[in-house]
């Protein structure tokens, strides 16, 4: 059974050593679980709501990072 959008991202993110990662580097590991953009996308909006991550623009760069909430 793969993971669920919510908990690929969730565990992702305790597996980083700075505990963040561009959305783009989440997107694409969904894809390689099968997971759509938009079921990513939707289920980092809802962890962001609930607090569990945070999002943060990385310095000189054009890209989010989601931080552990």
């Amino acid at each position: 059974m793969p993971p669920s959008p919510k908990g690929l991202v969730l565990d992702l993110l305790s597996t980083v050593r700075s505990g963040s990662m561009p959305v783009r580097a989440l997107i694409a590991a969904g894809t390689l679980f099968g997971i759509d953009d938009n079921r990513l996308r939707v289920a980092l909006t809802r962890l962001l709501g609930d607090g569990l991550v945070a999002l943060a623009h990385a310095d000189g760069v054009d890209q989010h990072h989601v931080l552990v909430g």
